[in-house]
């Protein structure tokens, strides 16, 4: 763990936990959305995201605000591990470290990329975010198929590709939360004593939910290639709200929500004892 006799270290390390927190904030406000669907609030949800959803609210600037800070700090901690190449965890053989910090650098871009998207949301005004920018939730994806299947040739086929990746994403989320990978990350050490059961299994039931998830955009994307159908290709919140659709789809959204309640408790969690960066 950095000290603070290490102030460029120190920083990244406090950014990051702050981003930890942005993160589990946003699947809470995820988690809510499928409630609200679930329920049959259904007049606009699925066409939100939970940054547009935050927009309207009453506090919603604010919460932006402190939203894209975390964000930006998040993406600082990881571009922080790319370059010093500090890990967490288990020992990794050196032969590993390159492929580790360009994951890591994805990571960050990612990041950039939400920052930039809560700036955008907040700049928008909430009235515009709700017909521009949250439109972006199931349109955004629509035009990029779209896009992509005017192509000759490959187009259809990179849509097909990105769904099957997607879906094998999603499964990987899930095996890894099974396995129990994000305890690797964690320092179980400090952790309360009385937490210490109950955390690896809030983890799995977060990873599975977070991969099903995930899994279900990856359908969507694939089956829009298949059929070639540009509007099946659709985001999480289009993909939630097709589900609320279907004569299961209400309760096996409350079950989504309960999951990714439970990863947005864990990002809780990692933000205090996650070993951020350790050499």
């Amino acid at each position: 763990m950095p000290s603070k006799s290490q102030p460029g270290l120190f920083a990244a390390e406090q950014a990051g936990r702050v981003g930890l927190v942005s993160r589990g904030f946003v699947y809470l406000v995820g988690a809510g959305l499928c409630l609200r669907l679930s329920f049959g609030d259904r007049e606009r949800v699925d066409q939100d995201g939970a940054l547009e959803a935050l927009a309207r609210q009453r506090t919603g600037s604010l919460l932006l605000v402190l939203l894209a800070l975390g964000f930006a700090g998040y993406a600082a901690w990881r571009f922080t591990r790319a370059v010093t190449g500090a890990r967490e965890g288990k020992q990794e053989s050196d032969k590993g470290s390159l492929g580790r910090r360009a994951l890591d650098a994805g990571r960050g871009l990612i990041y950039v990329a939400s920052t930039y998207q809560a700036i955008r949301v907040l700049t928008a005004g909430s009235k515009a975010a709700g017909s521009e920018a949250g439109g972006g939730g199931q349109e955004k994806e629509t035009d990029l198929s779209v896009t992509l299947m005017q192509q000759a040739g490959w187009g259809r086929v990179l849509v097909g590709l990105l769904g099957f990746a997607l879906l094998a994403g999603g499964a990987v989320l899930a095996w890894r939360g099974l396995q129990e990978k994000f305890t690797d990350h964690l320092d179980m050490r400090k952790l309360p004593k009385r937490c210490r059961g109950v955390v690896p299994i809030v983890g799995q039931i977060g990873y599975v939910a977070r991969g099903a998830v995930l899994s279900l955009v990856g359908f969507f994307f694939a089956r829009a290639s298949i059929l070639f159908e540009p509007k099946e290709a659709v985001g999480i919140s289009g993909a939630l709200g097709k589900l609320a659709k279907q004569p299961w789809g209400p309760v096996l959204l409350v079950v989504i929500a309960a999951g990714i309640t439970c990863f947005a408790a864990l990002s809780m969690i990692e933000a205090g004892y996650r070993k951020v960066l350790e050499k």
